[in-house]
């Protein structure tokens, strides 16, 4: 429902992770730094101010690996 707190939980591994970048498909980002980190798991919470199908996206870098990333579609009545 358009309004609504949606939550998404990211988990990654790596050898140096420095961060995540969530992209929400409406214009709406959220960073979070790991810090070097070898394992994540991180919460994010967006709440979509209209009804739509979005496509979220996570990005993940790892200083040695490079970047990975996820996406999902959600669907918001």
């Amino acid at each position: 429902m358009a309004g609504a707190q949606v939550t998404f939980t990211v988990s990654a591994a790596g050898n140096n992770l420095v961060g995540v970048v969530m992209e929400y498909g409406d214009a709406g980002t959220d960073l979070y730094a790991t810090g070097g980190a070898r394992t994540a798991r991180v919460t994010f919470r967006h709440a979509y101010d209209s009804a739509g199908t979005f496509t979220v996206r996570a990005i993940v870098t790892d200083a040695t690996a490079g970047e990975s990333e996820a996406t999902t579609s959600i669907v918001v009545n």
